[in-house]
């Protein structure tokens, strides 16, 4: 492969990957569809995907205190993945390369009916 052609590739690469910001939003808005698709009627009535989206929007990612190197190759593939995840039970199974998207720092998700109420983080 030419220099050129090489150069042409990695561009394209470059334009196409998700900024932080852009992935949060798609993770939030897959991982909410996939919980109400997965949910027990019980986790339902305490969380839908419109509280879903509303809990996570004020949960800190790593990315706000630079605790963790985003990767934008993981966050694309896992965008791609979780897009295409079934259930794991009654919650949305996310997949492996999403624990890559931040140096392996977690990412928020919706606790279960049994966690403590759901409350905005400082």
């Amino acid at each position: 492969m030419s220099r050129l052609a090489a150069l042409a590739l990695l561009f394209v690469s470059a334009c196409n990957a998700y900024s932080d910001s852009e992935f949060i939003g798609e993770y939030e808005r897959l991982y909410c569809e996939s919980y109400a698709l997965c949910a027990s009627d019980e986790m339902a009535r305490t969380v839908n995907e419109k509280e879903c989206l509303e809990y996570l929007r004020y949960q800190r990612y790593p990315v706000d205190n630079n605790e963790c190197k985003y990767n934008s190759d993981a966050a694309e593939s896992c965008v791609t993945d979780l897009g295409k995840s079934g259930c794991t039970g009654d919650e949305p199974e996310i997949p492996l390369i999403c624990e890559d998207v931040f140096s392996k720092c977690a990412i928020p998700h919706v606790p279960k009916p049994s966690d403590p109420p759901i409350r905005p983080a400082d």
